[in-house]
């Protein structure tokens, strides 16, 4: 049977404690959205067609009836196929 003894004060021993990569990029990518809305509105834009795409408000409506049928107790695989066939009617997009 053997012991070890590890000191408080023994730094070599004590194992660095580390950031999570899911965490550190979740940080990395909250800061450049940051930074590019206040320092590059041009840029800002772009993100919004690419996380919204055609027109906003149909965009944001269809977001909004994807949250309440998900409070109102609907599966998450129809309320996105709901999502996704409203987006996707929309006539800007050209894929109706």
């Amino acid at each position: 049977m053997s012991y070890q003894v590890v000191y408080p004060g023994n730094q070599e021993k004590q194992p660095k404690k580390s950031v999570p990569f899911a965490l550190m990029l979740c940080g990395w990518l909250l800061a450049f959205v940051i930074l590019t809305v206040f320092f590059w509105p041009e840029g800002a834009q772009v993100m919004q067609k690419l996380l919204l795409p055609g027109d906003t408000a149909v965009t944001a409506a269809a977001l909004e009836d994807f949250a309440a049928e998900l409070q109102a107790g609907e599966q998450l695989s129809g309320a996105l196929e709901n999502f996704c066939r409203s987006i996707l009617e929309n006539e800007e997009l050209g894929l109706h």
